[in-house]
């Protein structure tokens, strides 16, 4: 796969997470988390806002090599993200799946 690919998925990916994170679905399940959760999710939601801004002002040249590096991982973990968006219901998968996405992510460029 080619940077430019790998980087238009991952970010299309934490865009798609977003959207899934404002969604009344998603706010309907953390009602029902605890405090801690919930906190969890507030959390998350800041941090894809980071990463996409990150990734976005990123400029490819110089983000490729390390992207490129990190490409199997970022495959697989935006594979899960994805996946887990499908059942917002279930919570905790979603946050694991995000905390994946942006751990690495932040390997590839600093996070605000």
């Amino acid at each position: 796969m080619v940077a430019s690919t790998l980087y238009a998925q991952t970010l299309s990916s934490l865009t798609a997470t977003r959207a899934a994170m404002l969604d009344p679905t998603w706010i309907a399940a953390q009602q029902g988390q605890s405090p801690e959760t919930r906190f969890q999710a507030s959390q998350a939601l800041i941090q894809v806002q980071q990463a996409i801004s990150s990734l976005s002002t990123a400029s490819l040249d110089d983000i490729a090599e390390k992207m490129m590096a990190q490409e199997q991982a970022i495959q697989t973990a935006t594979s899960n993200l994805t996946a887990s968006l499908e059942d917002l219901t279930k919570v905790q998968n979603v946050l694991n799946a995000v905390s994946s996405v942006i751990s690495l992510v932040a390997k590839v460029v600093p996070l605000l």
